[in-house]
């Protein structure tokens, strides 16, 4: 559990497979567009995150409850 007095704002993004479940195999003309799941990326905008995460190495990796594992952006950082 996180203090929300305590804690720091973050966007996490929460990601999962990129093509939909039973996706036909794809074959030359095919409209791959058509396969992507539209859940594949979530954006939690306002995530509640420990406060030691404020100062968190962009390099280093995190799981948090089982979840996933989340990175910094380093593109953003």
């Amino acid at each position: 559990m996180v203090s929300a007095k305590h804690a720091v704002t973050a966007e996490v993004r929460l990601y999962d497979k990129l093509l939909r479940e039973g996706a036909p195999i794809l074959e030359s003309g095919n409209d791959w567009e058509a396969l992507v799941n539209p859940d594949s990326l979530i954006k939690l905008e306002n995530a509640v995150l420990e406060p030691s995460m404020r100062h968190a190495d962009p390099r280093a990796k995190y799981q948090f409850l089982r979840h996933g594992y989340f990175c910094l952006n380093s593109n953003e950082a």
